[in-house]
């Protein structure tokens, strides 16, 4: 058993059967019974032997639910928070938007993650071990190096893919070499507007950008057309030129539409905060404001970038408030509208009407993800203002909804100065609140809240789906 336990992690399917089996032996009644008859040394060890575990169980036991906050289960009592917002943002416009003829290059990680929910046919992706997959692997893992335009463009087509998807976040140098030295990126030789990644948005005509949000970029490959070598001044020039997104800011305002706008914010603070290139992010953001001003998500990330990042939290205030009249029952809009007025502006009167003349449906009758830390931040607020009964009603429903979430727990002591939170909340508690409550999910994007995905929105997900041609074609 000890022996199979050792390989176990990576083969369970052939080693996982005999260990049940093998531990289900431990309560057939006939070694039990066989045990009775014996009178041998071996009888005597094996006893001792089930007195010592029986000892360890007990010694275990004493530890329940778990021997430390951090250790057990109690790791995992606490809210999560996750970036798949990008990730479904990604796969429903696959299966929308792009044609699903078009095979797609993408990382073995991203390609597994996405292959039951689009139609598309993917180049590589885990679903055996092969020699063949491997060679294929270190063809295509091309698209995270510094090759050259026209070098990727036929590796892509030796591949038969027609369209390369990139993640963001492994927008770096990767320790993952080629076999092919000169694709290769180096540290020290290279430059970052050398890698795939970043120079195929200023590509000249062989890539044409499809897509982007906050985790990923989409490029389909043209067939009759040839690339320009540049230099790395060249593309760092070009990236942030209008011009050279001109024709996809067109294509994605006709065919993405109304998810054009947020997409573009998105991916405005991931070139911001991820990939480090504020000019560029500039451009996304002006231009998602321009294009799309009656968008309250739009409205919404030129809020947050200047108060968070420009720290021209009065000039802030004119887009959370727009944002806030386009959706008013938005709760990640409502509770950083909230802060600005009382953190930064320390507007009492505009409190006041944010609690009394709110717009939309009733605060406490908002419901979904971002509410609970929104009811938490509210009743402090409005403790603040002499507002008591409110103030209960929100603290109420926020231990209510995330017992055990962060606000929680940093508010404790502004809602109940006499105790301390920890005296209220031991391991059997929390692990209480986790079974009949649960914990908070956030599912947002890479480098901005999860304010786009609180709206109520229908994910079209699934290569059988019937609405693929709901907002026309990728312009691919």
């Amino acid at each position: 058993f000890l022996l199979l336990g050792a390989f176990v992690n990576r083969l369970r399917v052939a080693f996982g059967p005999p260990m049940m089996v093998l531990a289900s032996i431990a309560a057939s009644p006939s070694l039990w019974s066989w045990f009775s008859t014996q009178r041998s040394l071996v009888t005597i060890l094996t006893a001792l032997s089930m007195l010592g575990f029986f000892a360890v169980c007990w010694k275990v036991s004493a530890l329940l639910p778990c021997p430390g906050d951090d250790q057990g289960i109690c790791n995992q009592l606490s809210e999560k928070k996750s970036h798949d917002g990008d990730l479904v943002d990604l796969m429903e416009w696959m299966t929308v938007q792009l044609p699903a003829g078009l095979s797609v290059l993408t990382s073995m990680n991203l390609a597994g993650s996405i292959r039951s929910f689009v139609p598309q046919p993917l180049i590589i992706h885990p679903q055996f071990e092969s020699e063949n997959l491997r060679k294929r692997v270190q063809r295509a893992y091309e698209l995270y190096h510094c090759g050259d335009e026209e070098s990727f463009a036929n590796t892509m087509q030796n591949l038969t893919a027609k369209v390369v998807i990139f993640e963001y976040a492994r927008c770096f140098f990767t320790p993952y070499t080629l076999d092919d030295p000169q694709k290769n990126c180096i540290k020290g030789k290279h430059y970052p507007e050398d890698q795939l990644c970043l120079k195929l948005h200023a590509s000249t005509g062989r890539f044409k950008l499809l897509f982007s949000n906050g985790g990923y970029a989409a490029f389909r490959v043209q067939q009759n057309a040839t690339g320009t070598r540049q230099t790395p001044s060249e593309i760092r020039r070009r990236l942030s030129d209008p011009k050279t997104w001109a024709n996809f800011f067109d294509r994605c305002q006709k065919t993405q539409r109304e998810q054009c706008g947020p997409r573009l914010s998105e991916s405005a603070a991931t070139w911001l905060h991820g990939l480090r290139r504020p000019e560029v992010a500039a451009l996304l953001r002006t231009t998602a404001l321009k294009r799309f001003p009656q968008d309250g998500i739009v409205q919404y990330y030129m809020a947050r970038y200047l108060d968070y990042d420009a720290k021209q939290s009065a000039t802030a205030g004119k887009h959370y408030t727009r944002a806030l009249e386009i959706l008013p029952d938005n709760p990640y809009i409502l509770r950083e509208y909230l802060m600005w007025l009382d953190l930064e502006m320390k507007d009492e009167v505009g409190l006041r009407l944010f609690f009394l003349e709110k717009k939309g449906r009733p605060l406490l009758d908002l419901r979904g993800q971002g509410v609970s830390e929104l009811f938490c931040e509210a009743s402090i607020s409005a403790k603040d203002l002499g507002l008591t009964d409110l103030s209960k009603q929100l603290w109420a429903k926020a231990k209510q909804l995330a017992p055990l979430g962060k606000c929680i727990r940093h508010n404790w002591p502004l809602q109940h100065p006499d105790t301390r939170y920890e005296d209220e909340h031991s391991h059997w508690t929390n692990f209480w609140h986790f079974v009949s409550v649960g914990v908070t999910h956030e599912i947002g994007s890479h480098h901005g809240p999860a304010v786009r995905y609180a709206q109520r929105s229908d994910y079209a997900l699934g290569p059988r789906s019937g609405r693929r041609k709901k907002n026309g074609t990728a312009g691919a």
